[in-house]
């Protein structure tokens, strides 16, 4: 895994974008709908961790307030506000 890291860091410093930083044991997916992007998040490790996202856990019902907790062995899904940014997303 260590060589893929590497060649992906110089993907993206040659692309001028940085990936936002999370634990290796936290799988992120995010999906785009029509209205609302939907952030699925599975943390595969046994503590709790945390990733950067502002929108509703529809699974608890909770605000992220910009940072969503996944306990060890949890799953969230977060919608969030639709991502507008020129990515072509």
């Amino acid at each position: 895994m260590a060589g893929l890291r590497s060649v992906l860091e110089a993907v993206y410093a040659d692309a001028g974008v940085s990936p936002v930083a999370r634990p290796d044991t936290l799988e992120v997916v995010t999906r785009h709908g029509a209205h609302h992007d939907f952030v699925v998040a599975i943390n595969h490790g046994d503590d709790a961790a945390r990733y950067p996202v502002a929108g509703l856990d529809l699974l608890t019902g909770d605000e992220t307030n910009g940072e969503l907790e996944v306990q060890g062995g949890g799953v969230a899904v977060v919608r969030t506000a639709r991502d507008t940014g020129g990515d072509g997303g």
